[in-house]
């Protein structure tokens, strides 16, 4: 919720304060919130300090993002998204165990406080990178107007030819393929009869496709290509959703798991490259922050819809009707490729 309702407020604060503070402040936020987490006890008290941890994630989040292209230039974002993409999977692969392993073998309090140690190492790092951002130098010489702040993430999105068509379809992708995460374990275990092993093999092996997805999109460099590759990533995700869905055991949910997790993979790389790009330099955080607050509701919805459909038509009607709504946004995705190469219009009271 508070990276949803705090979106135009971390927009806003990215895009007009030095990026360095805001990152040293956030990740202090998310460290003392962790140290909290591990000494509370009430259920009301785990509630603040996971809402303060995910308030420090609302602004840590787009800042990072609208500062990669500062340090990085802008020829190199996508390579540089692909590399975080391929070690983020990486991550969540090594991640999840690690956390079990630290749970059974020192505590949930230990675990909590060497996560706390993690957000500690996110502050060191803002601290050690030398680019710093800092938008609120920009002024315009125009009295009562302020390019930088006067206009909303959702109000440049829809001026821009490509990301009004494009974002849309990504949002409705995000629905149709993540309201399946909510019967996946049933139709493994129920469905299809496996156990718990099962169900942790096809994670892991989704998980491996994701790895190599974002290492694809950093090889796609220009624009035109990386709306094809968000279509065709889009049609190969919603052809795994429905073979899944028709899957007859166990062992033939491997191959389209490995599609799905190459498709997510390639379509999160090439489509965060995109609009970063696609975005100016002076609204980057505005529209970044839009885009991830209108993506973690949508998430939300895609709980309640997949929960919904599971209990009325079973996992499997989930799984084929997600991957055929997902197939009928691939071709939809391609009608962006007619704004390509068109910028954003220049907002009222910049200097051309």
């Amino acid at each position: 919720l508070p990276v949803v309702a705090g979106a135009g407020a971390a927009g806003r604060l990215v895009d007009t304060r030095d990026s360095r503070l805001l990152l040293v402040v956030a990740g202090l936020v998310q460290t003392c919130a962790a140290v909290a987490l591990a000494f509370a006890t009430s259920l009301g008290a785990i509630l603040l300090f996971v809402v303060l941890l995910q308030c420090g994630q609302a602004v840590m989040a787009p800042t990072w993002g609208a500062l990669l292209p500062e340090i990085v230039g802008e020829d190199l974002v996508a390579r540089a998204i692909g590399l975080q993409g391929t070690l983020g999977a990486l991550a969540d692969l090594v991640g999840f165990p690690v956390g079990g392993i630290l749970f059974d073998r020192l505590g949930l309090r230990a675990a909590l406080l060497l996560d706390a140690a993690t957000f500690l190492l996110l502050v060191g790092a803002a601290c050690l990178v030398k680019t710093r951002r800092r938008p609120s130098l920009t002024r315009s010489p125009s009295p009562g107007l302020d390019p930088p702040t006067h206009a909303g993430g959702l109000h440049l999105i829809r001026a821009d030819p490509v990301l009004r068509l494009l974002v849309p379809t990504l949002l409705v992708f995000v629905v149709a393929a993540e309201a399946t995460n909510v019967v996946e374990a049933l139709l493994v275990t129920r469905t299809l009869g496996g156990d718990g092993t099962a169900y942790g093999l096809v994670a892991a092996i989704f998980g491996a496709g994701a790895v190599v997805g974002p290492a694809l999109a950093a090889r796609v460099t220009r624009e035109r290509s990386r709306i094809v590759s968000i279509a065709a990533s889009e049609a190969m995700v919603g052809l795994a959703l429905v073979a899944l869905g028709l899957a007859p055991t166990v062992s033939w949910l491997v191959l389209p798991s490995v599609l799905a997790g190459l498709g997510s993979g390639l379509l999160n790389a090439a489509s965060l490259s995109l609009i970063t790009l696609r975005a100016p330099r002076e609204a980057r955080g505005r529209i970044l922050a839009t885009v991830m607050g209108a993506t973690r509701a949508v998430s939300m919805l895609a709980l309640v819809t997949g929960g919904v459909a599971g209990s009325a038509f079973g996992p499997r009607a989930v799984f084929i009707g997600c991957g055929l709504a997902t197939l009928v946004l691939a071709p939809l995705a391609l009608i962006a490729v007619r704004g390509s190469g068109q910028p954003l219009p220049p907002m009222p009271g910049s200097v051309p």
